[in-house]
């Protein structure tokens, strides 16, 4: 079996500008990310979250040497007991498991990543 590891934090302060930029959300955020990130009271805590997702299933993909994937080829949702999940939209020639785990403080925001070549 082949896995790939990936992490991202960042700083949620700076996603607070971010957000704002129509250009920003667009190149990043499925509209479904964005309805649920715009949703919730303190939406940059999301945002940065559904952010640090994909960049940290990005790394655990480029671990297994699956490259050229962008943000918007990421799809992350929330099964309905609000755990986390995430599906690659574009095709690699390889069945997928992605394992997602998702965390914000009120100044940080985090994502671990584990996906496996099945």
């Amino acid at each position: 079996m082949q896995f790939g590891v990936g992490c991202d934090v960042e700083e949620i302060r700076r996603f607070e500008r971010l957000v704002e930029k129509t250009e920003f959300v667009r190149l990043v955020y499925l509209p479904e990310e964005e309805k649920y990130c715009r949703e919730k009271t303190i939406c940059t805590q999301h945002f940065a979250a559904i952010f640090c997702g994909k960049e940290a299933i990005i790394k655990a993909l480029g671990c297994l040497r699956i490259n050229n994937i962008g943000f918007l080829d990421i799809e992350i949702f929330h099964a309905p007991n609000g755990c986390p999940q995430a599906k690659l939209l574009k095709k690699v020639g390889f069945d997928l498991d992605i394992k997602i785990s998702l965390s914000h403080s009120k100044t940080t925001a985090m994502a671990q990543v584990i996906v496996l070549i099945n």
